[in-house]
């Protein structure tokens, strides 16, 4: 276990408070290198779904974060030890792709193994933004719970984590033109080998075929250290 994890100059990635068991590890320390994005408090006049900061680094707080050559509005999830997660507003296109669908390596002796993860979501993300200065996650499940949001027929994530910005829509929150249902996440199930987990558009968490392709497209999860928010 480790406190924290930082990228520098040299393009390792250094531990810092590590342990393994009751032994103490010791690494080598270098330079942090921050990645070259510009993180810009949302204020009361540009704030969309989300609230505004007040440097607490609470869920829910609103960012524009200049990566990929544009600015993404970026919310709050939680923090890490020196680092903060946010999750973009919404998903990366208006695709939507599997959890995990690749015939071959999706599944085990002919069965689909979702133990396997979510390679057809992971692989999109990455081909979507390989130009970004940090790479992008799937959302994990303890994230998406940690704001809120259950396994749950009704509404339960607050409306930054799951509706797509527009406010004229009612239940279901579905963007008129993207016609999307959610976006997958990467808890890989412990039952029901052909499942994966996904938000919603109704506000809750909802089990999938993991192959399916008409439902889902992937939102970026991105973790990045306090420093760029000073």
């Amino acid at each position: 276990t480790c406190e924290t994890n930082m990228l520098y100059e040299d393009g390792k990635i250094y531990l810092a408070g590590c342990s393994v068991g009751t032994h103490a590890v010791n690494y080598t320390y270098g330079t942090e290198k921050l990645p070259n994005i510009t993180v810009t408090a949302a204020t009361a006049s540009t704030k969309t779904t989300g609230y505004v900061p007040e440097g607490n680094f609470e869920a829910g707080d609103e960012y524009i974060i200049h990566i990929g050559g544009a600015d993404r509005v970026f919310f709050v999830l939680n923090t890490s030890g020196n680092n903060v997660n946010l999750i973009m507003n919404q998903n990366i296109d208006s695709n939507k792709v599997a959890w995990c669908g690749d015939d071959t390596l999706c599944r085990t002796n002919g069965n689909l193994d979702n133990t396997k993860g979510p390679i057809t979501a992971n692989a999109y993300l990455a081909s979507q933004t390989a130009d970004w200065e940090v790479t992008p996650t799937l959302p994990t499940i303890e994230q998406v719970q940690s704001v809120g949001c259950v396994k749950s027929s009704a509404e339960t994530c607050p409306g930054w984590a799951y509706d797509y910005l527009d406010s004229s829509v009612a239940y279901p929150k579905e963007h008129p033109v993207s016609n999307l249902s959610g976006y997958w996440i990467s808890f890989i199930p412990d039952t029901s080998d052909n499942i994966g987990y996904y938000v919603y558009k109704s506000g809750a968490i909802y089990a999938e075929n993991m192959k399916n392709t008409t439902t889902s497209g992937v939102r970026p999860v991105i973790t990045i250290s306090k420093a760029l928010f000073n």
